[in-house]
């Protein structure tokens, strides 16, 4: 896995993807055991189509913004 995203001034940690309907979500990343468990449910669920690793944004509406970039640029969009 690789490390969040580093984005001076930023202390809040995010991950995110993209559900098979389209739409975004983003949860905030606390690391550990449990982060890492979460990251691998996503890859394993049939209902998720990308997996945004984790980063840091300000906040949500930013987090939701930067999983969005994240993934498109992905699939090179």
């Amino acid at each position: 896995m690789r490390g969040a995203e580093k984005l001076s001034g930023f202390e809040l940690q995010w991950w995110g993807y993209r559900h098979t309907n389209g739409n975004y979500q983003v949860k905030r990343w606390y690391g550990g055991e449990l982060g890492q468990a979460a990251l691998e449910d996503a890859y394993s669920s049939p209902f998720v189509d990308k997996v945004a690793q984790p980063f840091e944004a300000h906040g949500r509406q930013q987090a939701l913004d930067r999983c969005r970039a994240i993934i498109r640029a992905a699939e090179g969009h």
